[in-house]
């Protein structure tokens, strides 16, 4: 996806978010030209620090959205793409009120698209995650036994594969 001069796309989903600059938290995520900024809330701060990216926090009476706006006003974007399929009515009416005088657009399945093809590093990890949930199937499977819970045995895998190098239980 390309964007005008004028044009900004506003991200909530986390997939999106996370292949757009590798933030997993919660907030948003606003590109634009000369735009980059990760908007979340002081528990996310360091984690959204993103080579490349502003880290700007909400705080009492200032939401994502107001913050986004501002940015929007800043630099002069006149068309703001949006994700229909995620995001709610709830939150789409918080940023039609905080972001005024912008065109809104449907962003469509572009960022999705654009995830679909793999570079070199995002191969690695999946080669890792891949490497790490086959070898913790393999050590978990003497345990899989009668009397043993499902419960007990997806504490062991989960255990398993994050002290095996896993970032999050798979």
């Amino acid at each position: 996806m390309r964007l005008g001069e004028h044009e900004g796309v506003v991200v909530y989903d986390p997939s999106n978010m996370f292949y757009l600059s590798g933030y997993t938290g919660e907030g948003l995520v606003l590109v634009a030209r000369g735009i980059s900024a990760i908007i979340t809330d002081f528990r996310y701060t360091e984690q959204a620090q993103a080579p490349g990216f502003e880290v700007l926090m909400t705080e009492k009476g200032k939401s994502h959205e107001d913050i986004a706006g501002a940015l929007c006003a800043s630099g002069g974007i006149d068309t703001l793409y949006y994700e229909d399929d995620f995001v709610t009515v709830h939150t789409f009416n918080a940023l039609r009120e905080s972001v005024r005088g912008v065109e809104w657009k449907v962003v469509g399945s572009e960022i999705a698209r654009l995830r679909e093809i793999k570079d070199e590093d995002e191969l690695a990890l999946i080669r890792q995650a891949c490497r790490i949930t086959g070898e913790a199937f393999e050590r978990i499977l003497p345990h899989i036994k009668e009397g043993v819970t499902e419960k007990e045995l997806a504490l062991r895998l989960d255990f398993d594969m994050m002290s095996h190098g896993a970032s999050k239980p798979s």
